[in-house]
């Protein structure tokens, strides 16, 4: 590949809609095109840096596009981008015709004014996602993300710093979430940033939610008694269809993590009849084993501002050693403190599992709530192999009926 004046490095997950369908990640290795499979449709996504360049967005871009999708009025702290600046780059890429391909990534220059509108594309692939900047340098790269979707779909986008939810940049406004409205098969590059960050090393995660608003208008009159796999509504109400880019971010000459996370959790080995599957999952209380399909729950009622009681169910596959997992989780898409603190912090040996009795505050607003389990494997241990480079977005989804 000819070398230009601009070097960029593009770091990429992809994910898929499907609960069978299957995922990849782009290496330094790959080849020159990757198949994401979804459903029964394959789609052929390009070495990500390569074919046409990203042309400015067009002032017009939203002017024919449907309403926003209805938001539940207590889903706060969003920010809605109802235009685009120029400095939002666009071009196209595959529609699927079945299921909804996405993908996201981070795309940063090594020289600080340069941008990837119309710049020639040479970029390279990184495997590792660890950025080294100075004490007075913003983390400011660019965010990508694409849909392979027939219809126009919508983000929801969030970011976590040491396991705390904060306010970002993008393309000029600030807030905690932000709405985003994508074209059908459009890949999009938009300016991102975190401001300074305090020396040391920092655990970046940012979080991509398609179709956010899904499931608000369930009935539910009460609990579900089967696998949300049988359940209805269908999974695909109750799916969590989300993807996420994290990455390891280095302030100044300091290498020491941020933040100390204190282990409060450790794990044993699970029952013979169960096998190791998901990162979360919930179950009732006192349930026997939340993968037991008479312990699992997908719907559920509570009461308004009230306390719910539930069990958080995590999991150690045997391919990553013993290590620790960080369990987060949200509520309406805000990070949410659970037994006391913003996180569960869980020690696991290889094989093992952990069944945590946990409690959140629901919501004073009445009406339908969702729950959202995310989990971070090995924090602050950015040269696991094959590890810290992927997606580590639990589908765990619970809604919950608040009255």
């Amino acid at each position: 590949m000819k070398r230009t004046h601009s070097i960029f490095i593009l770091v990429l997950a992809l994910g898929a809609v499907a609960c069978s369908g299957a995922s990849s990640l782009m290496t330094a290795d790959a080849v020159e095109e990757e198949v994401v499979t979804e459903v029964s449709q394959s789609i052929s996504v390009s070495r990500w840096g390569e074919g046409d360049a990203y042309s400015p967005a067009p002032p017009d871009l939203y002017q024919d596009l449907p309403a926003v999708a209805d938001r539940p009025s207590f889903i706060s702290d969003v920010v809605v981008h109802e235009s685009l600046s120029e400095a939002v780059g666009l071009r196209t890429t595959s529609i699927a015709q079945h299921g909804r391909g996405r993908g996201m990534g981070t795309l940063r220059s090594v020289r600080g004014d340069a941008s990837p509108i119309d710049a020639p594309q040479d970029f390279h692939l990184n495997s590792n996602a660890e950025f080294r900047i100075d004490s007075d340098e913003e983390f400011a790269p660019f965010l990508l993300f694409s849909t392979h979707s027939s219809t126009e779909t919508y983000f929801l986008i969030t970011a976590l710093v040491d396991y705390q939810q904060v306010e970002f940049t993008l393309d000029g406004m600030t807030g905690l979430l932000h709405e985003v409205r994508m074209p059908p098969g459009t890949e999009m590059v938009m300016p991102f940033s975190l401001g300074t960050l305090l020396p040391g090393a920092h655990d970046v995660e940012v979080v991509i939610f398609d179709d956010p608003y899904a499931g608000y208008d369930l009935t539910i009159e009460k609990p579900s008694s089967q696998s949300p796999m049988n359940e209805s509504p269908p999974f695909d109400v109750l799916g969590v269809f989300s993807i996420s880019r994290r990455e390891f971010v280095i302030v100044g000459d300091n290498d020491q993590p941020a933040r100390l996370l204190q282990t409060r959790y450790s794990g044993a080995s699970p029952p013979a009849d169960v096998s190791l599957g998901m990162l979360a999952f919930f179950a009732r209380p006192g349930a026997s084993h939340p993968m037991r399909l008479e312990s699992q729950i997908a719907v559920d009622v509570g009461e308004a501002g009230g306390e719910y009681h539930f069990r958080t169910w995590t999991t150690r596959h045997e391919s990553l050693g013993s290590g620790g997992q960080a369990i987060m989780l949200f509520v309406d898409f805000h990070l949410v403190p659970v037994n006391g603190n913003d996180l569960l912090m869980v020690e696991l040996e290889a094989g093992q599992e952990a069944i945590i009795d946990s409690t959140v505050m629901l919501p004073d607003e009445p009406g339908v709530h969702q729950m959202l389990a995310f989990v971070m494997t090995d924090p602050y241990s950015p040269r696991v192999e094959g590890r810290f480079t992927h997606s580590d977005s639990s589908h765990a989804k619970l809604a919950i009926n608040a009255r």
